[in-house]
């Protein structure tokens, strides 16, 4: 859904198990801090977009999506408003969730101008990445879900979408999708677990709410388009 966590420990941190380490490095390389622009680069590439704007949305899907909310989250943290980039009460991700929000609707606002016109799977994907942030903090609210599971399978949603999108006629996107939901998720779902940072349940919520919501998103996009 969202991207608001980044890790304070690094995977080579002494002292930690194999398995600790090999989690924590899943962990880190699929943060959803990096989904948005991992979808919206790789979608690019694969409808085939020219050079510079291929190197645009790369510009604003990077700079709104991931730098701007790390370096949010990195203020905080100095300003003690939270005490580990790792984020394990729920209570904390409030203040991480809103500036999180402003950040990646104003990505996604400017993706969605400027591609509505020509290519309306990405501006569809601005829609997704909009709305899921708003989604995971209402869910914030009230229970404790992981970010990293919703952000995951959404992931892997977007790229069955993009795959029925341009006709079947690229097995890159099918093969992303199908990496993302029976691989890539089932090591995060392993990797927070191992880490103790969430529950079965939290793990089990987030994948099912990224999963349920990007999918209705993106029926409810294409009966209005």
């Amino acid at each position: 859904m969202g991207q608001t966590q980044i890790h304070s420990k690094s995977a080579l941190s002494t002292g930690k198990s194999v398995s600790e380490i090999i989690a924590r490095v899943i962990s880190d390389a699929a943060n959803p801090l990096l989904i948005p622009p991992l979808v919206i680069i790789t979608a690019g590439l694969i409808l085939g977009l020219p050079p510079f704007q291929l190197g645009l949305i790369s510009f604003i899907a990077l700079a709104f999506f991931t730098l701007i909310p790390f370096g949010t989250i990195m203020v905080l943290l100095q300003n003690g408003h939270i005490q580990s980039l790792d984020v394990p009460f729920r209570k904390n991700r409030n203040r991480l969730f809103g500036f999180s929000i402003i950040s990646t609707t104003l990505g996604s606002l400017i993706l969605f101008l400027l591609w509505y016109g020509d290519y309306r799977f990405l501006a569809l994907t601005a829609v997704v990445f909009f709305l899921n942030p708003v989604i995971g903090y209402l869910f914030n609210l009230r229970f404790k879900i992981s970010i990293h599971t919703a952000a995951v399978a959404s992931a892997g949603i977007l790229f069955l979408a993009l795959f029925g999108h341009i006709g079947g006629t690229n097995i890159w996107a099918l093969g992303l999708s199908l990496f993302m939901l029976l691989v890539l998720l089932p090591l995060m779902f392993w990797s927070r677990r191992q880490l103790g940072i969430h529950t079965n349940s939290e793990l089990a919520g987030g994948s099912a709410a990224g999963i349920f919501f990007t999918l209705l998103e993106i029926a409810i996009m294409q009966m209005i388009w």
